[in-house]
């Protein structure tokens, strides 16, 4: 094992380590708070569960198709999510937002590696490996942080709300 395969095992078991301490935190927050949301709590645990089940079952997959497979865990997660959501009518609030946003764009840059690579039969790095590399680990903290401060901490909702409001004024 090389070591950039060493230290994308260990910021896996990272990020893991930070949804489960993301779902701890919001089942500690609900203990103390009744207003604190259920439905966060819930979400937090589906992407622990999610991350957990990807990363400690790597072994089990086919090497060649991990992308498409990692593809499939976003979709099935952004389901868990959302399904529930619409089923018992609750009103998302940002961290659901910011979960559906990230968990989203690294679908797609899952699906663009495994169209790169296994389609295209690319072998080579380029801008692509470069974004993915980068965009993937972002995110994956991003969706932390959305889970334990629970608010529109990098503006993304305020900001659409601004365009939608500067579009729909001219």
């Amino acid at each position: 094992m090389d070591w950039t395969e060493t230290l994308a095992l260990y910021l896996g078991t990272f990020i893991v380590w930070g949804f489960l301490m993301a779902f701890l935190f919001n089942v500690a927050l609900k203990f103390m708070s009744e207003e604190h949301s259920s439905y966060l709590v819930y979400c937090s645990f589906v992407l622990f569960l999610s991350y957990f089940s990807s990363d400690h079952f790597y072994s089990l997959f086919d090497k060649k198709e991990i992308y498409l497979t990692w593809f499939y865990y976003d979709l099935v997660t952004i389901a868990f999510v959302i399904l529930p959501a619409i089923v018992l009518k609750i009103k998302l609030k940002s961290p659901i937002y910011y979960l559906l946003i990230f968990l989203s764009l690294n679908a797609v840059l899952f699906l663009a590696m495994h169209i790169d690579i296994v389609i295209y039969g690319n072998n080579s790095p380029w801008l692509l490996w470069d974004i993915y590399r980068m965009c993937v680990n972002m995110f994956d903290f991003a969706m932390i942080f959305a889970l334990i401060f629970a608010s529109d901490y990098l503006g993304i909702l305020r900001f659409t709300r601004y365009i939608r409001n500067r579009v729909s004024a001219s």
